[in-house]
């Protein structure tokens, strides 16, 4: 049996593997020993201060970290780190540290570096979402501290989503967590739009078939998959065609869009 066979010899080009700090040691070492995260003390004061506009992106938003008070929490290395788990992306691709409000006077105040490590979400589901934010801390001590972030996306509900924070310390062992369940309390509340427009091209009585447009201005963002209601007075409408466009770029907004049984 013969046959030709390729021999050509393939080039294979890795790419560069950049330098961890000098002072900092790898990340994957997070969670070397398997344990429940309910066996690890719950720290009250462990939370994010949240309120404001639904939808909105709101800035200086405190980050408050409790370590475990029996014991001296460490986090000399980049090991060290707060994950959040959230049912919603409070993280995104706009969102930064506000390093200026970090007061260095605190003894042991958490130090943020360059592009090697920098915040990372994730999204894990539908509505499950990751942030894992590494810091080290310029000494150890009990202490609680504050992080602060500019441009955090507050949920587009009215009362306060889940959320959990894990505190971990420098040898990837979680120290402490709190968690945060939807309590009805309406921390983030809705507002009037910035312009509203309603005009017609003929709104003589009697007439049929006329295009109707609807200009408006949101104060927030609006949600993927929203729903949004016009209510009419004095008129009926029998809605056959949608058509949803932005100003910004006249792209066209897939919908879809029915009148209710009272055609108003």
């Amino acid at each position: 049996m013969s046959g030709i066979y390729n021999t050509e010899t393939r080039a294979i080009t890795y790419r560069a593997i950049e330098m961890m700090p000098v002072s900092g040691s790898r990340t994957y070492k997070q969670f070397s020993t398997v344990v429940a995260v309910s066996a690890k003390p719950k720290q009250l004061a462990t939370k994010i201060q949240l309120a404001g506009k639904a939808g909105s992106y709101k800035n200086d938003v405190e980050v408050t970290v409790q370590p475990t008070i029996a014991g001296t929490f460490s986090g000399t290395t980049f090991s060290t780190s707060l994950i959040i788990l959230s049912t919603w992306n409070w993280f995104d691709s706009t969102t930064i540290i506000d390093t200026a409000n970090i007061s260095s006077a605190t003894a042991g105040y958490p130090t943020f570096t360059n592009n090697h490590q920098k915040p990372l979400s994730l999204q894990l589901g539908p509505e499950s979402y990751l942030t894992y934010i590494p810091f080290t801390r310029s000494g150890p001590n009990t202490s609680n501290f504050s992080v602060y972030f500019d441009s955090v996306k507050l949920p587009y509900t009215h009362d306060l989503p889940y959320y959990s924070m894990l505190l971990i310390d420098e040898t990837g062992t979680i120290d402490s967590y709190n968690e945060f369940i939807n309590q009805d309390q309406g921390v983030f509340y809705s507002t009037v739009m910035k312009g509203l427009t309603f005009t017609c091209s003929d709104n003589s009585l009697g007439v049929t078939n006329t295009d109707c447009s609807l200009v408006f201005v949101p104060n927030q963002q609006i949600e993927l998959n929203s729903k949004i209601y016009v209510t009419l007075t004095g008129m009926k409408v029998s809605t056959n065609k949608c058509v949803l466009t932005k100003n910004s770029d006249n792209s066209i907004i897939p919908n879809t869009c029915s009148s209710n049984t009272d055609k108003n």
